[in-house]
Protein backbone atom coordinates (compact mmCIF):
# COMPACT_ATOMS: atom_id res chain seq x y z
CA UNK A 1 0.00 0.00 0.00
CA UNK A 2 1.29 3.26 -1.14
CA UNK A 3 1.68 6.06 1.74
CA UNK A 4 -1.92 8.35 1.09
CA UNK A 5 -0.68 11.45 2.92
CA UNK A 6 2.01 13.39 5.10
CA UNK A 7 1.26 11.20 8.20
CA UNK A 8 1.91 7.91 6.17
CA UNK A 9 4.84 8.81 4.16
CA UNK A 10 6.61 9.63 7.40
CA UNK A 11 5.43 6.17 8.95
CA UNK A 12 6.74 4.21 5.84
CA UNK A 13 9.94 6.36 6.37
CA UNK A 14 10.58 5.76 9.92
CA UNK A 15 9.32 1.72 9.82
CA UNK A 16 12.23 1.29 7.60
CA UNK A 17 14.57 2.55 10.53
CA UNK A 18 13.00 0.57 13.59
CA UNK A 19 15.90 -1.79 14.80
CA UNK A 20 16.01 -4.92 16.64
CA UNK A 21 13.93 -5.21 20.07
CA UNK A 22 16.44 -5.55 22.97
CA UNK A 23 17.18 -9.56 24.18
CA UNK A 24 15.92 -8.96 27.80
CA UNK A 25 12.67 -7.99 26.26
CA UNK A 26 12.45 -11.57 24.59
CA UNK A 27 13.62 -12.63 28.04
CA UNK A 28 11.07 -11.37 29.79
CA UNK A 29 8.33 -12.69 27.09
CA UNK A 30 9.75 -16.39 27.98
CA UNK A 31 9.97 -15.74 31.33
CA UNK A 32 6.65 -14.08 32.47
CA UNK A 33 4.41 -15.16 29.21
CA UNK A 34 5.14 -18.89 28.71
CA UNK A 35 4.18 -21.91 30.34
CA UNK A 36 7.52 -24.03 30.55
CA UNK A 37 6.51 -27.58 30.96
CA UNK A 38 7.77 -30.48 33.20
CA UNK A 39 7.69 -33.74 31.28
CA UNK A 40 7.20 -36.78 33.77
CA UNK A 41 6.07 -40.27 32.79
CA UNK A 42 4.12 -42.95 35.15
CA UNK A 43 7.25 -44.00 37.13
CA UNK A 44 7.69 -40.77 38.18
CA UNK A 45 10.87 -39.43 35.76
CA UNK A 46 10.44 -35.81 34.78
CA UNK A 47 12.37 -33.94 32.50
CA UNK A 48 12.82 -30.07 33.19
CA UNK A 49 11.34 -28.46 29.49
CA UNK A 50 13.87 -25.42 30.10
CA UNK A 51 16.97 -27.32 30.24
CA UNK A 52 16.46 -31.01 29.86
CA UNK A 53 17.81 -32.02 33.03
CA UNK A 54 15.74 -35.74 34.47
CA UNK A 55 15.28 -35.59 37.82
CA UNK A 56 12.43 -37.83 39.94
CA UNK A 57 9.15 -35.88 41.13
CA UNK A 58 6.41 -37.94 42.35
CA UNK A 59 4.48 -35.14 43.77
CA UNK A 60 0.91 -34.09 43.54
CA UNK A 61 1.27 -30.33 43.03
CA UNK A 62 1.11 -28.92 39.25
CA UNK A 63 4.54 -26.87 40.06
CA UNK A 64 8.28 -28.10 40.80
CA UNK A 65 11.02 -26.09 40.64
CA UNK A 66 13.68 -28.25 38.34
CA UNK A 67 17.20 -28.55 40.60
CA UNK A 68 19.39 -27.75 37.90
CA UNK A 69 18.64 -24.87 36.49
CA UNK A 70 15.92 -23.96 39.05
CA UNK A 71 12.86 -22.41 36.77
CA UNK A 72 9.29 -23.25 38.23
CA UNK A 73 8.00 -25.77 35.60
CA UNK A 74 4.10 -27.00 35.43
CA UNK A 75 4.12 -30.43 35.21
CA UNK A 76 2.73 -32.59 32.53
CA UNK A 77 2.39 -36.30 32.71
CA UNK A 78 2.27 -37.29 29.37
CA UNK A 79 4.45 -39.54 27.04
CA UNK A 80 5.14 -37.03 24.35
CA UNK A 81 8.54 -35.81 24.08
CA UNK A 82 7.77 -32.55 22.23
CA UNK A 83 5.41 -29.16 23.43
CA UNK A 84 5.08 -26.19 21.83
CA UNK A 85 4.03 -22.81 23.41
CA UNK A 86 3.14 -19.38 22.21
CA UNK A 87 2.08 -16.29 22.82
CA UNK A 88 1.99 -12.22 21.66
CA UNK A 89 3.66 -9.74 23.29
CA UNK A 90 4.10 -6.12 22.44
CA UNK A 91 7.08 -3.01 23.12
CA UNK A 92 6.38 0.35 22.90
CA UNK A 93 8.41 2.35 21.66
CA UNK A 94 9.04 5.90 19.95
CA UNK A 95 11.05 6.82 16.80
CA UNK A 96 11.32 9.95 14.73
CA UNK A 97 8.29 11.95 17.47
CA UNK A 98 5.98 9.02 16.58
CA UNK A 99 4.98 6.54 18.78
CA UNK A 100 4.55 2.56 18.35
CA UNK A 101 3.43 -0.41 19.48
CA UNK A 102 5.44 -3.20 17.95
CA UNK A 103 3.68 -6.59 18.43
CA UNK A 104 5.38 -9.88 18.30
CA UNK A 105 4.50 -13.56 18.12
CA UNK A 106 6.96 -15.14 20.71
CA UNK A 107 7.23 -19.24 20.41
CA UNK A 108 8.62 -21.58 22.48
CA UNK A 109 9.76 -25.21 21.51
CA UNK A 110 9.79 -27.93 24.27
CA UNK A 111 11.57 -31.52 23.66
CA UNK A 112 12.94 -33.90 25.88
CA UNK A 113 16.56 -33.75 27.11
CA UNK A 114 17.41 -30.65 24.99
CA UNK A 115 17.20 -26.73 25.64
CA UNK A 116 14.45 -25.04 25.01
CA UNK A 117 13.83 -23.28 21.48
CA UNK A 118 12.76 -19.71 21.79
CA UNK A 119 11.98 -17.83 18.66
CA UNK A 120 10.17 -14.42 18.22
CA UNK A 121 8.57 -12.88 15.02
CA UNK A 122 7.55 -9.35 14.73
CA UNK A 123 3.94 -9.01 13.26
CA UNK A 124 2.57 -5.67 13.31
CA UNK A 125 3.76 -1.86 14.45
CA UNK A 126 0.63 0.02 15.52
CA UNK A 127 1.66 3.93 15.13
CA UNK A 128 0.83 7.53 16.19
CA UNK A 129 1.77 10.90 15.97
CA UNK A 130 1.23 13.65 18.55
CA UNK A 131 -2.05 14.93 16.72
CA UNK A 132 -3.65 11.13 17.59
CA UNK A 133 -3.41 10.10 14.16
CA UNK A 134 -2.82 6.23 13.56
CA UNK A 135 -1.58 4.26 10.95
CA UNK A 136 -0.57 0.21 10.60
CA UNK A 137 2.61 -1.49 9.07
CA UNK A 138 2.05 -5.27 9.11
CA UNK A 139 3.08 -8.62 7.78
CA UNK A 140 0.85 -9.41 4.96
CA UNK A 141 -2.77 -10.84 5.94
CA UNK A 142 -3.56 -15.26 4.33
CA UNK A 143 -6.81 -16.20 3.65
CA UNK A 144 -8.49 -16.97 6.77
CA UNK A 145 -9.94 -15.62 9.92
CA UNK A 146 -7.73 -17.10 12.85
CA UNK A 147 -5.50 -14.29 13.87
CA UNK A 148 -2.48 -16.64 13.10
CA UNK A 149 -2.69 -16.22 9.58
CA UNK A 150 -0.06 -14.03 8.52
CA UNK A 151 2.32 -14.37 5.81
CA UNK A 152 5.49 -14.55 7.69
CA UNK A 153 7.87 -14.37 4.89
CA UNK A 154 6.30 -11.26 3.79
CA UNK A 155 7.59 -7.49 4.95
CA UNK A 156 6.38 -5.01 7.10
CA UNK A 157 4.87 -2.62 5.40
CA UNK A 158 1.99 0.15 5.95
CA UNK A 159 -1.39 -1.88 4.97
CA UNK A 160 -5.14 -1.36 5.93
CA UNK A 161 -5.84 -2.21 9.60
CA UNK A 162 -8.10 -5.07 10.44
CA UNK A 163 -9.71 -6.45 13.37
CA UNK A 164 -7.37 -8.97 13.72
CA UNK A 165 -4.67 -6.45 14.34
CA UNK A 166 -6.49 -4.79 16.76
CA UNK A 167 -7.00 -8.05 18.75
CA UNK A 168 -3.86 -9.07 18.60
CA UNK A 169 -2.32 -5.19 19.95
CA UNK A 170 -4.06 -5.66 23.15
CA UNK A 171 -1.88 -7.62 24.44
CA UNK A 172 1.04 -7.95 27.32
CA UNK A 173 3.89 -5.82 26.87
CA UNK A 174 7.08 -5.01 28.25
CA UNK A 175 7.50 -2.88 31.28
CA UNK A 176 10.16 -0.57 30.27
CA UNK A 177 8.25 1.26 27.32
CA UNK A 178 9.09 4.57 25.75
CA UNK A 179 6.58 7.34 24.97
CA UNK A 180 6.50 10.64 23.22
CA UNK A 181 6.91 13.71 25.58
CA UNK A 182 2.98 14.17 24.47
CA UNK A 183 1.94 11.11 26.18
CA UNK A 184 3.95 11.85 29.26
CA UNK A 185 2.41 14.81 29.06
CA UNK A 186 -0.75 13.54 29.12
CA UNK A 187 -0.14 11.13 32.68
CA UNK A 188 1.37 8.01 30.49
CA UNK A 189 3.95 7.15 33.47
CA UNK A 190 5.15 4.44 35.53
CA UNK A 191 3.61 1.33 35.57
CA UNK A 192 0.95 0.94 32.58
CA UNK A 193 -2.81 -0.31 32.89
CA UNK A 194 -3.90 -3.40 32.84
CA UNK A 195 -5.47 -2.46 29.10
CA UNK A 196 -5.38 -1.89 25.73
CA UNK A 197 -2.20 -0.12 25.40
CA UNK A 198 -2.99 1.92 21.58
CA UNK A 199 -6.65 2.24 22.96
CA UNK A 200 -5.39 4.15 25.99
CA UNK A 201 -2.56 5.89 24.26
CA UNK A 202 -4.96 7.28 21.21
CA UNK A 203 -7.27 8.51 24.05
CA UNK A 204 -4.72 10.13 25.72
CA UNK A 205 -3.91 11.90 22.55
CA UNK A 206 -7.54 12.71 21.62
CA UNK A 207 -9.97 12.62 24.65
CA UNK A 208 -9.29 15.31 27.04
CA UNK A 209 -11.61 13.24 29.73
CA UNK A 210 -9.17 10.73 29.46
CA UNK A 211 -6.38 12.57 30.06
CA UNK A 212 -8.36 14.27 33.11
CA UNK A 213 -8.97 10.86 34.82
CA UNK A 214 -5.38 9.42 33.64
CA UNK A 215 -3.74 12.62 35.74
CA UNK A 216 -6.08 12.34 38.51
CA UNK A 217 -4.85 8.97 39.13
CA UNK A 218 -8.22 7.32 38.75
CA UNK A 219 -7.49 4.46 36.78
CA UNK A 220 -10.28 2.09 37.45
CA UNK A 221 -12.42 4.84 35.50
CA UNK A 222 -10.21 4.44 32.90
CA UNK A 223 -10.30 1.11 32.25
CA UNK A 224 -13.80 0.90 32.53
CA UNK A 225 -14.80 4.15 29.95
CA UNK A 226 -11.92 2.54 27.32
CA UNK A 227 -13.90 -0.56 26.75
CA UNK A 228 -17.04 1.52 26.96
CA UNK A 229 -16.52 4.52 25.35
CA UNK A 230 -20.47 5.52 24.76
CA UNK A 231 -21.15 5.54 28.37
CA UNK A 232 -18.29 8.00 29.04
CA UNK A 233 -20.81 10.57 26.39
CA UNK A 234 -23.65 9.24 28.52
CA UNK A 235 -22.26 9.80 32.10
CA UNK A 236 -19.25 12.50 32.03
CA UNK A 237 -21.12 15.16 33.39
CA UNK A 238 -22.57 12.79 36.41
CA UNK A 239 -18.75 11.88 37.19
CA UNK A 240 -17.73 15.36 37.55
CA UNK A 241 -20.66 15.84 39.93
CA UNK A 242 -19.71 13.01 41.88
CA UNK A 243 -16.32 13.79 41.90
CA UNK A 244 -16.96 17.35 43.08
CA UNK A 245 -18.92 16.21 46.10
CA UNK A 246 -16.49 13.28 46.73
CA UNK A 247 -18.75 10.04 46.18
CA UNK A 248 -16.31 7.39 45.42
CA UNK A 249 -17.37 5.04 42.70
CA UNK A 250 -16.66 1.14 43.66
CA UNK A 251 -18.32 -0.45 40.32
CA UNK A 252 -18.29 1.86 37.58
CA UNK A 253 -20.49 -0.54 35.64
CA UNK A 254 -22.81 -0.76 38.27
CA UNK A 255 -22.96 2.91 38.70
CA UNK A 256 -22.86 3.99 34.83
CA UNK A 257 -26.00 1.25 33.84
CA UNK A 258 -27.45 3.54 37.27
CA UNK A 259 -26.76 6.88 35.99
CA UNK A 260 -28.33 5.56 32.31
CA UNK A 261 -31.57 4.23 34.46
CA UNK A 262 -32.19 7.50 35.96
CA UNK A 263 -31.67 9.85 32.71
CA UNK A 264 -34.60 7.28 31.18
CA UNK A 265 -36.99 7.07 33.79
CA UNK A 266 -36.35 11.44 34.19
CA UNK A 267 -36.93 11.64 30.79
CA UNK A 268 -39.77 9.48 30.12
CA UNK A 269 -41.57 11.88 32.66
CA UNK A 270 -40.91 14.36 32.04
CA UNK A 271 -42.06 13.62 28.17
CA UNK A 272 -45.42 12.37 29.75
Amino acid sequence: MKPRNKFERQVAASNERLTAISPKAIEWGARNLIKHPAFRVPSGATTCGDCGHKFRHEGKGMYVVCPHCGHRLEIKDTLKRTHKEGSYFAVLDTIDGLQVERVFLLSAYFKKGQPVDICNTEVCRLWLNAKGQSALTSKARTIGYYRDCFNWSSKIELRPMSDVHHIIANTWYYPRYKAIPELRRNGMSGTMLDCHPFELMKALLTDARIETLMKAGNHKAVKYYLDNRSMLDKCWNSHKIATRQGYKIEDYGLWSDLIVLLDRVFSSMFQN
